[in-house]
């Protein structure tokens, strides 16, 4: 009886971790439009509202350096499946923020998920909400540069 109670315990370990592998997966991110072979690309993927609106905390975060112009492609590890915003800039000088003008106006370019057009505020979370659900799913995010 022993041994049968140990099999059921052992499948159910391998059941459970094969489920929670499947949920995880790596995400491949495209940026396009890139001007300058400099600095770096800092890409966050925001899973709330409030945190996206306020420059909050980042669900999941990746820092690459841009060695030419033209595109950069990724991929980012272990994402769970689910809804995100993904936030980009090319923060050229590296100084590790978005530069702006005095009107607020980002002088470094910057994009998001689904690739809203540029307006003169920033994208409602709602507008860059893409759905992570597949295995190797890919993005690609186009530069706006002001």
């Amino acid at each position: 009886m022993k041994i049968k109670s140990n099999l059921f315990q052992v499948i159910v370990f391998f059941v459970f971790n094969l489920l929670a592998i499947t949920n995880y997966a790596q995400v491949t991110i495209t940026i396009e439009n890139i001007k300058k072979s400099e600095g770096t690309m800092r890409v966050g993927l925001y899973t709330n509202a409030e945190a996206y609106d306020e420059e909050g905390e980042i669900a999941y975060g990746k820092i690459v350096k841009v060695s030419k112009a033209g595109q950069l492609t990724f991929e980012m590890d272990d994402v769970p499946f689910g809804e995100y915003s993904i936030a980009v800039f090319h923060d050229v000088n590296s100084n590790e923020i978005l530069d702006t003008n005095f009107m607020g106006i980002p002088k470094e370019p910057y994009g998001f998920s689904n690739n809203p057009k540029a307006k003169f505020r920033k994208p409602k979370f709602e507008e860059t909400l893409i759905s992570y659900s597949e295995q190797n799913q890919q993005f690609a995010i186009n530069l706006i540069s002001w």
